[in-house]
């Protein structure tokens, strides 16, 4: 599973301590996970009570349906998350028809909006963009103990010879960093 590569958890302080097996340069990129929610017992009680530990006490929990919350009023930040009373995630999987949500107002907002689209929704009355860091990536794998990418320095050819901006503005027309 995700958490396999796991061999130790401890806290240390304030701080939490996370030991691997092995080598795992997707493991940051893993403990982002929406998947990974904290639950009580580690969620082996009911995996799928929507149990959760933000701003918002579960109201409705319907897996890949839609997920409802109103407001804990005695969350830890309170007065800088949380700040509508009740919320409402409709799970909607079609690019389109996400954007057609937000078009006829069935929706107040939408995510994973693809870069071939943007300027499309930027036009959609009182839409407004917004560009945000998030937790994907695109990478190149080399098995670098394997001819030929156990070469150091054809790795680096390859590497040297992308141009990263150019891939930026012409894949992901310029949302994105490098």
């Amino acid at each position: 599973g995700l958490l396999g590569t796991i061999d130790t958890i401890k806290a240390n302080g304030d701080e939490v301590v996370v030991t691997l097996k092995g080598g795992n340069a997707d493991f940051p990129y893993m403990m982002t996970d929406y998947h990974l929610v904290i639950q009580p017992n580690g969620g082996k009680d009911d995996p799928a009570a929507g149990i959760g530990a933000g701003p918002y006490k579960v109201t409705v929990n319907e897996p890949g349906v839609r997920h409802g919350g109103e407001r804990f009023k005695n969350y830890w930040q309170g007065d800088k998350r949380g700040h509508a009373d009740q919320i409402e995630i409709t799970v909607i999987n079609d690019a389109t028809a996400r954007i057609s949500a937000l078009r006829s107002n069935q929706v107040h907002m939408i995510d994973r909006v693809e870069p071939k689209v943007v300027d499309l929704v930027k036009r959609i009355p009182g839409v407004t963009v917004q560009n945000v860091s998030g937790r994907g990536y695109y990478c190149f794998n080399m098995f670098c103990d394997t001819p030929p990418f156990d070469n150091n320095d054809l790795r680096m050819a390859l590497k040297l010879a992308m141009d990263r901006e150019q891939m930026l503005d012409k894949i992901l027309r310029g949302y994105g960093s490098v």
